[in-house]
């Protein structure tokens, strides 16, 4: 997990999660969810600024692997 700010923008903040797999991803977010945590996601959103709400990006890790 982080929490990075924008320096360019000091409004702006992205917050960064990292799984080993995409099914860890999926399994997160398709079959653990409680009541509890809707109720902080909308908590979370009520105070985010604009209609808009938080934009949500997924994006890969890629590595070369050496040979040896």
């Amino acid at each position: 997990w982080g929490l990075f700010q924008d320096l360019a923008d000091p409004e702006l903040y992205v917050e960064t999660f990292t799984v080993a797999t995409w099914q860890e991803y999926l399994r997160q977010h398709h079959e653990r969810g409680t009541a509890g945590d809707l109720e902080h996601e909308e908590r979370a959103r009520a105070l985010t600024i604009g209609e808009e709400g938080p934009r949500v990006r997924h994006l890969l890790h890629g590595y070369i692997r050496k040979t040896p």
